[in-house]
C-alpha cells in the first residue's frame, strides 16, 4: 500500500518466474547474486550512491522483510535480524 512501485514489481509475472527459476537452480541463484552484488557495488561507488542504497533499503527491503516476517508462522520472531549494515 505504501510502496506502489514494489507492488508493481511483485505483481510482474516475469519477476515471479525468474524468482522461482532461481529458487530451483542453485547456479542461477549464484549468478543472480553475483550480478546484484556487482550492481550494488557500482551504485555505491557513485557520488551519493551509498545514501541512495540506504534509502532504497529503508523504503523497499526493510518493509518487504517486515511483511515476510509477519506472515511466517509464529510471527517470524527474529526474522530479518542482523540484515541491516
Amino acid at each position: 500500500e505504501s510502496n506502489p512501485q514494489l507492488r508493481h514489481v511483485l505483481n510482474d509475472p516475469e519477476v515471479l518466474r525468474q524468482s522461482m527459476n532461481a529458487a530451483r537452480n542453485p547456479a542461477m541463484m549464484q549468478e543472480l547474486m553475483r550480478n546484484q552484488d556487482r550492481a550494488l557495488a557500482n551504485i555505491e561507488s557513485l557520488p551519493g550512491g551509498y545514501n541512495a542504497l540506504r534509502r532504497m533499503y529503508n523504503d523497499i527491503q526493510e518493509p518487504m522483510m517486515d511483511v515476510a516476517a509477519s506472515t511466517m508462522p509464529g510471527g517470524g520472531a527474529g526474522a530479518g535480524q542482523g540484515a541491516s549494515s
